[in-house]
């Protein structure tokens, strides 16, 4: 069974409305971008989705993660990849989504909950964190 994770966070609302849309229109832009360039296996702009020295907890470094993200690109074949809207967190200066995810691909399918961390940047919202709450393997 699919089990959903109970998460706990100030909603995204600025005192200003007007500040709180522009950012969640500018969060939710960023979000489809990324997920276009994943589902698309762009990896220019995959990549540029996330914060120029981002290293996944834990990670091999910045670098090795970009190696091994252009080897998952071309071995993965064709992805099929379903993401719900994301919900959004306000974290201190930082935004959080929250998607269902449904991902498929030669190499594995899983579905689960992603949770990515959003920080402001000179060049948009960029990916600082990324990490799966929820993950069932099929």
């Amino acid at each position: 069974a699919y089990l959903s994770p109970a998460v706990i966070g100030a909603a995204l609302r600025p005192g200003d409305a007007t500040v709180a849309q522009a950012k969640q229109a500018a969060v939710l832009a960023a979000f489809q971008s990324w997920a276009r360039a994943w589902q698309g296996k762009d990896l220019e702009r995959y990549v540029q989705a996330y914060t120029p020295d981002y290293n996944p907890a834990g990670g091999p470094g910045h670098q090795k993660w970009l190696e091994q993200r252009g080897k998952v690109f071309e071995r993965s074949g064709d992805l099929t990849i379903a993401l719900s809207e994301p919900v959004m967190l306000q974290d201190g200066d930082a935004v959080v989504t929250l998607t269902r995810q449904e991902y498929r691909s030669k190499l594995q399918s899983s579905t689960g909950v992603k949770k990515l961390t959003w920080v402001a940047s000179p060049n948009g919202w960029k990916i600082s964190a990324e990490e799966m709450l929820s993950e069932k393997k099929g």
